[in-house]
């Protein structure tokens, strides 16, 4: 968990959610505590913490692009998500592509090498690296995420630390 930094994480973290119903909440660690909420989602808007107020959109999703804020003006498009692969921008050009999901696994850059695995998901779980044990899991999430929430959700979160 040295890599989960709570004041990064709430002005860069971002995911879609889409499709989802409702409320979605994650938190850090393995406790759904309230006191572990870090973002929750409603409406196509990530805010930071537990309140959905205008003031704490950070971040907004449609049509597999990420935007900066509240606005989805192409010049705020940070992320685009295509075939299993997150891109850099408003790009789907194999030089842009950041991570890669496969099988529940996330992998850096466009390779699906063992050696590469950044994170692991399971049962609304992120573990790091290639584990499933309880001492690996970084994030839980109040839903199950889709692969290209995941791949968003990681790269913010985690971007050039953990990577």
């Amino acid at each position: 968990m040295n890599c989960l930094k709570l004041g990064a994480i709430l002005l860069t973290f971002f995911v879609v959610m889409q499709l989802h119903g409702g409320e979605m909440k994650i938190y850090k660690g393995d406790s759904t505590s309230w006191t572990n909420i870090i973002l929750t989602y409603k409406d196509g808007k990530w805010y930071k913490g537990d309140s959905t107020s205008w003031t704490n959109v950070i971040y907004t999703y449609e049509k597999n692009k990420w935007y900066k804020g509240d606005s989805t003006s192409w010049t705020n498009v940070i992320y685009t998500y295509a075939d299993g692969k997150l891109y850099q921008g408003d790009s789907t050009s194999w030089t842009k592509i950041i991570l890669t999901w496969q099988n529940g696994k996330i992998y850096r850059g466009d390779s699906t090498s063992w050696t590469k695995i950044a994170f692991t998901v399971q049962d609304n779980k992120l573990y790091r690296g290639d584990s499933t044990s309880w001492t690996k899991i970084v994030l839980t999430f109040s839903e199950e995420l889709r692969p290209g929430e995941l791949l968003g959700l990681v790269y913010l979160l985690f971007q050039g630390e953990c990577i």
